[in-house]
């Protein structure tokens, strides 16, 4: 009977005609849009997957920094068990705004002993509102042009200006020198993958990096 006639054989059948057509006609369009349908499914699936993939690149690519701050962290907790002293950490990751607010607040003296009278140093002397040995005047276009200058400076490969930019380095401050001085000790004896230095003038901070 012609009722139940399959659609496979409708499709082979060239003589059919009528209802059967009709059928056909309007299975070929389900089948179309399900294909359709099924191909936007996969294109979502292919969407999210990429997406997915973007995201864990931002993670992953935060992976590092964190690592760090938690090598100097176990460090910085191993001195303090064993000298019973615990710092105040005052800096760990900057951001570059961070970092030029800090350098644009500092004497043209200090710049050139923190960074090592390193090449951009004179530019960031230049900025209007430098002071040799006192405080500048910092105002919101000496910290651009010093945000600027930063920025330039680290399209080149090999400068460093702050390893707090990398999110391996971390400043920590201490009641008086004795703790400061005990605490650095213990920090050179255990831990060689540590750089620790004293930061500022009145030897109370300290400043770690991962070499």
């Amino acid at each position: 009977m012609g009722v139940m006639t399959s659609v496979s054989s409708l499709t082979e059948h060239p003589q059919a005609t009528g209802i059967y057509k009709v059928f056909f006609l309007k299975n070929s369009s389900y089948e179309l849009s399900t294909k359709i349908s099924k191909r936007s499914l996969q294109m979502k699936k292919i969407r999210i997957f990429v997406l997915g993939i973007a995201i864990f690149g931002l993670i992953v690519s935060n992976v590092s920094a964190e690592y760090f701050a938690a090598a100097l962290q176990n460090a910085i907790n191993a001195a303090s068990a064993s000298t019973g002293i615990t710092p105040t950490i005052t800096s760990t990751w900057r951001e570059v705004r961070r970092q030029a607010e800090l350098m644009a607040a500092m004497s043209n003296e200090r710049l050139r002993r923190d960074y090592n009278n390193a090449w951009y140093i004179p530019q960031m002397i230049a900025v209007t509102g430098s002071s040799e040995t006192g405080s500048p005047t910092v105002t919101e276009q000496r910290i651009v042009a010093f945000e600027n200058i930063i920025r330039n400076a680290l399209t080149n490969p090999n400068t460093v200006i702050s390893s707090h930019l990398r999110g391996n380095a971390v400043d920590i401050s201490f009641r008086n020198n004795d703790d400061a001085e005990r605490f650095r000790l213990f920090l050179v004896q255990h831990f060689p993958n540590v750089t620790v230095r004293y930061t500022g003038n009145n030897r109370t901070a300290l400043h770690l990096q991962l070499r």
